[in-house]
């Protein structure tokens, strides 16, 4: 059912982890949405792109990480303000990488999932977490 003057955008979310720490990533103010929240590696579905495609091309930008999910699950929607987000979360295991942020991150650490509680992060990626098994 289309609700007038609200959109449905999908997006991926792809959490990078290393042993039992995940990669946070604070979003630049030169990214369309968020700008200075805290979230996963994430980026908007092309057309003709498959989520699969996405998550892996969005890492390789974001990161510099070359990899492949070893685990994905099934898109959930996120409402905030006229925008329902179709959030396709993905799951990289990455054991001591080197991560090199492009210009839509100013900053990023290495925390366990818990420890993300008391930061300002984008919608749904305490729903991402939860269904990754994290």
């Amino acid at each position: 059912m289309e609700l007038p003057g609200v959109k449905e955008i999908h997006v991926v979310s792809c959490v990078i982890k290393d042993g039992d720490q995940i990669l946070f990533l604070k979003r630049s103010a030169k990214v369309g949405t968020f700008q200075g929240y805290w979230s996963a590696v994430s980026g908007f579905i092309e057309v003709g792109e498959t989520p699969l495609e996405t998550a892996i091309k969005e890492v390789r930008e974001e990161t510099c990480i070359v990899s492949e999910p070893v685990r994905s699950a099934e898109p959930f929607r996120v409402r905030e303000k006229n925008t329902i987000w179709v959030i396709h979360p993905f799951l990289f295991e990455e054991p001591n990488c080197t991560v090199q942020i492009d210009w839509e991150h100013t900053e990023y650490k290495w925390v366990k999932v818990e420890e993300t509680t008391g930061y300002t992060c984008v919608p749904g990626l305490d729903i991402v977490y939860r269904l990754l098994g994290l």
